[in-house]
């Protein structure tokens, strides 16, 4: 699939606002009219919206104008002799979202990461202490079914990958749970605390009431 090189003279303003599927709203800077070019179909003329994405998307608006039928499974795309909506029922409009006045404020912290995605916070300049009572609370390893010890062993390896947990040799050590997610087959680790809670102080932080918080926003 070929693309046309976008230059800043042959845009037209565009009215039209885009937002990523976690909410961020996406820059716009007009739209462009392309021909996009298949390899094995017929030149497709279409104006396209120019925003600030690093990959050109082919939205459902393209695919239905031009009787166009993706073949997910085969990895093809083949033009249909009969009408989409008649194939495949009714399309969904394109749906031009207003911005909202936290944009800007969004655009200006991109940089630290996207919503959708895990984020690592560097803790190194702060140390939290949790004061306990007694000696050590322990627990000795429980057998696991083979197929669960393998979803804990990759949960506990993608904790270590991303760095939120580290190798230890402590004295401490609490019982694993594994409980069943709502999807057939899934399990979700948890750990069994209350015996650590026993022997621990608890923190008199009081947090700030909502109501508050969200006044400063």
């Amino acid at each position: 699939m070929d693309f046309l090189v976008d230059t800043v003279a042959a845009r037209k303003p565009s009215n039209a606002s885009v937002h990523a599927i976690n909410g961020t709203p996406v820059a716009v800077h007009g739209s462009k009219t392309l021909t996009v070019h298949f390899y094995v179909l017929p030149p497709a003329k279409w104006t396209f919206i120019v925003a600030n994405v690093e990959t050109a998307i082919i939205g459902a608006d393209f695919i239905h104008h031009h009787r166009l039928v993706v073949d997910l499974a085969n990895s093809r795309v083949f033009q249909s002799r009969e009408r989409i909506d008649e194939a495949l029922g009714n399309t969904a409009a394109v749906v031009t979202v207003k911005k909202d006045k936290f944009g800007e404020l969004l655009k200006r912290f991109r940089h630290k990461g996207n919503m959708g995605q895990k984020l690592n916070a560097s803790l190194e300049h702060f140390q939290h202490t949790i004061e306990t009572t007694g000696p050590p609370v322990f627990a000795r390893p429980r057998r696991l079914q083979p197929e669960r010890l393998r979803i804990a062993k990759a949960h506990f390896s993608d904790l270590l990958r991303q760095g939120i947990i580290r190798p230890s040799n402590s004295s401490w050590s609490s019982p694993l749970h594994l409980v069943p997610k709502h999807e057939p087959g899934q399990w979700r680790p948890c750990d069994d605390f209350r015996r650590l809670n026993r022997n621990t102080k608890p923190d008199r932080y009081p947090l700030p009431h909502l109501a508050d918080f969200n006044a400063n926003l």
